[in-house]
């Protein structure tokens, strides 16, 4: 077991390549030919030419001026070299070209042909197609008139133009600061925000006095059925009654928020007066009250108080009967009245009086339902002329805010125009001061290398040697590990 306890040297490794030396290259040779096989076709060939432009500092610019900015570096150049009207320009002049090639160039695919590389102090212009017979006539037509477009710029006009921009800069941003700063003083003033929550708390108000008025209507629809199904069982039982108290009952329902309050409530109290009098409520009450405080007051002297040493419950609420009965009818007493009423005319008088007495509770839950709707659309036209004038305000605020905030993305936009325009303004005018012109030609195209086949093979052949040699290792590996284990 020592002998695999060993370290493993260079020796081993080699040892086991040469073992397996004819699966590695059969391995290799496989992987290669695969590549070779599965290459992908080759791309087809780019030529290319370029031109070399160079932008020469004009000896006459005066001291104590500005001096010329290095334009190169800022990508004005190739700005000026990819203007769409310039490659258009390129386009028509070698427009028999083209159709004599057969080969037919827009604008967005000529972005892929043209390049430009700043160089010091100059450009390159390069174009690349896969037609031989392309790069040196359309980089030739591109350098003529780039320079053609872009020479005849002089230091006064740039400067005069750069200063007229930057005027407009600083007068854009002026008034950019002055719509903040009055923007910022109306949002402290008028705290949209919180009006927008004040709106919101009307709205639901307003929905709350809805809902009331909502539920006030239909308690006095089931009430007035209530009253009038009474009604009809008290002609039953009164052959005289006529309810004419309802006529005043339906004006008052008639009456609108204008009413005054006075004549509201008093006709109100009508309604109540003319119930009492069409039921002759007070007849009823002193036939019937006196007589039941009596049979009361009877009943509890045939009672005992006790019942030896605890109290009798019958006697209690005897008593409790008797004063809320004469709670509710005042100080009643049986001296009161001199007609003692029979049971049969004591029964009828209890029907009678209970009829009565819960129609006039009824009437009175209509009238207080009536008094509550009223003060509810009272409330309800003031808070609605509230919400609509504070609604009107909000709008009006809005509106304003609206205007600053789309004031200020406008000169927001604006001065990022003019600050765009500053930029090229200022490079304009140190190109102005410069001179382009010519310096190299373009008399013979180049052809770009591309990846060849041979290369990807291999690189198959490669991968295969890789792959053949670890599983070869790994193998010998399995193998000595089962003799050892065999051993073991």
């Amino acid at each position: 077991m020592g002998e695999y306890e060993r370290e493993i040297e260079l020796y081993d490794y080699i040892e086991v390549l040469l073992k397996y030396k004819w699966l590695i290259l059969v391995a290799t040779l496989a992987c290669g030919s695969l590549g070779w096989l599965l290459k992908p076709t080759a791309p087809p060939p780019l030529y290319e030419a370029d031109i070399v432009l160079m932008v020469k500092e004009l000896s006459s610019q005066q001291e104590g001026t500005d001096q010329a900015v290095a334009a190169q570096s800022s990508g004005f150049y190739e700005t000026l070299a990819r203007d769409d009207g310039l490659k258009q320009a390129v386009l028509d002049s070698i427009g028999p070209l083209l159709a004599r090639l057969n080969i037919n160039l827009t604008l967005t695919a000529m972005d892929g042909l043209l390049s430009v590389a700043v160089l010091d102090p100059g450009i390159k212009l390069t174009v690349r197609h896969s037609h031989p017979d392309l790069p040196i006539p359309l980089v030739s037509a591109w350098a003529d008139l780039f320079v053609a477009r872009n020479s005849d710029l002089n230091s006064e006009e740039g400067g005069r133009y750069y200063d007229y921009v930057e005027q407009q800069y600083r007068t854009v941003n002026d008034r950019l600061k002055a719509n903040e700063d009055s923007l910022h003083a109306f949002e402290i003033r008028n705290r949209i925000g919180v009006m927008q929550i004040q709106q919101a708390q009307l709205d639901s108000s307003t929905l709350r006095l809805f809902q009331n008025i909502m539920r006030i209507e239909s308690a006095l629809l089931d009430t007035n059925l209530l009253i009038q199904a009474t009604d009809i069982k008290l002609q039953s039982l009164l052959p005289d009654y006529h309810p004419t108290y309802r006529q005043i009952l339906d004006q008052l329902q008639a009456f609108d928020i204008n009413t005054p309050h006075e004549t509201f409530y008093n006709t109100m109290r009508r309604a109540v007066l003319q119930y009492e009098n069409d039921a002759r409520t007070q007849y009823w009450t002193a036939r019937f009250v006196p007589a039941k405080i009596a049979d009361f007051e009877r009943r509890i002297a045939d009672v005992p108080p006790t019942l030896g040493t605890e109290v009798n419950p019958i006697y209690v609420s005897l008593r409790t009967s008797l004063a809320n009965f004469r709670t509710v009818h005042g100080v009643w007493t049986a001296k009161e009245t001199r007609a003692h009423l029979s049971a049969v005319e004591m029964r009828d008088a209890e029907e009678i009086y209970k009829v009565v007495w819960e129609q006039k509770l009824r009437i009175s839950e209509m009238l207080d339902l009536i008094a509550q709707r009223w003060v509810y659309k009272a409330q309800s036209r003031s808070l609605e002329q509230r919400r609509l004038d504070f609604g009107d305000s909000l709008s009006s605020k809005m509106r304003d805010h609206q205007h600053l905030l789309r004031n200020q993305t406008l000169l927001e936009e604006t001065l990022n125009r003019l600050s765009t325009l500053v930029e090229e303004a200022r490079i304009s005018r140190a190109k102005s001061a410069n001179d382009i012109r010519i310096l190299t030609q373009a008399l013979e195209v180049r052809s770009i290398p591309q990846t060849t086949a041979q290369q990807k093979t291999a690189i198959a052949a490669g991968v295969g040697f890789l792959l053949s040699a670890v599983l070869s290792l790994l193998v010998e590996y399995v193998r000595k590990a089962r003799a050892l284990r065999a051993a073991a």
